[in-house]
């Protein structure tokens, strides 16, 4: 069986600064982070054990999670956003607090602002990313990727489109069609982050190739989840797996060539242990 390993791998780089922001802070006392920093299981538990704990979210409202910190404990949060009021109660409560927001979602969230919120937003409601812009921007139009449709708009015309970094192209053009369908033709401002350009158009390459992919990464993972559909969408098979250890109960003896990838919150080296088992399958 034929192996091809999906380049880049490994962390994005917005995963591995909110990594360096909690570690650093970690080395001076205990960090707790609101919800999950990144989304995998094995990256939260290796934080764990380097001091930065997570308070794990019951859905996306997030303030609730500020009554389980410690007082006067230093809180985290996560790369995706946030809803910018919790700043100001975690100091009523008083915590101090890091930002470990990514730069480009950071980026698409002043980009709504400086549009004074008259702008329409592509993203998946429920997604820490997109109900982090959602509280800070309140966008004109919102289109949900998950019901597939206008989920509420309001009047007046929009001045452009933004959309959630960790979407695929054909979420987005839906986007983009349903949004002009009600304000007419309008530019999309922000879309997907390189990193998810480059891991999107890196798999659809070695699909040409492969009839198999191999996705390492998290289903809690919107970006993993994604490099997965981007297979499933062509009729190759697909399969999302955590680890090594879930890789190797995949009965693969069907397939000549598979690809691996993995999504942007899965470690290089365990991405590297994957690639050495199937190179040996």
């Amino acid at each position: 069986m034929k192996t091809i390993l999906v380049e880049p791998y490994g962390y994005c780089f917005g995963v591995l600064r909110a990594q360096e922001i909690a570690l650093q802070g970690a080395k001076k006392e205990p960090i707790y982070c609101l919800g999950s920093l990144v989304h995998n299981e094995m990256a939260i538990a290796g934080l764990a054990e380097n001091g930065v704990y997570t308070l794990k979210e019951n859905g996306p409202d997030l303030a609730p999670l500020l009554k389980q910190a410690p007082r006067d404990s230093l809180i985290l949060f996560s790369a995706h956003g946030h809803d910018p009021s919790l700043e100001g109660e975690a100091l009523k409560q008083g915590l101090r607090y890091l930002d470990a927001t990514c730069p480009f979602v950071r980026s698409n969230i002043e980009l709504g602002l400086a549009r004074k919120g008259a702008v329409g937003y592509i993203g998946s409601q429920g997604h820490a990313e997109a109900e982090a812009f959602l509280s800070s921007v309140r966008p004109l139009a919102f289109f949900d990727c998950r019901k597939q449709e206008i989920s509420y708009a309001g009047d007046g015309p929009i001045a452009g489109v933004i959309a959630q970094t960790t979407l695929d192209e054909e979420d987005i053009e839906m986007g983009m069609k349903a949004l002009a369908g009600v304000y007419g033709p309008a530019p999309l401002l922000a879309g997907r982050c390189p990193a998810t350009i480059k891991r999107q158009l890196a798999v659809e390459k070695a699909l040409s190739e492969a009839d198999c992919l191999i996705v390492l990464g998290s289903k809690t993972s919107s970006n993993s989840k994604r490099l997965l559909s981007l297979a499933l969408k062509k009729g190759k098979a697909g399969y999302l797996v955590l680890n090594l250890a879930e890789l190797r109960r995949l009965d693969l003896s069907a397939f000549q060539t598979v690809a691996l990838c993995s999504g942007a919150s899965t470690a290089k080296e365990e991405v590297e242990r994957c690639a050495a088992y199937l190179n040996s399958y």
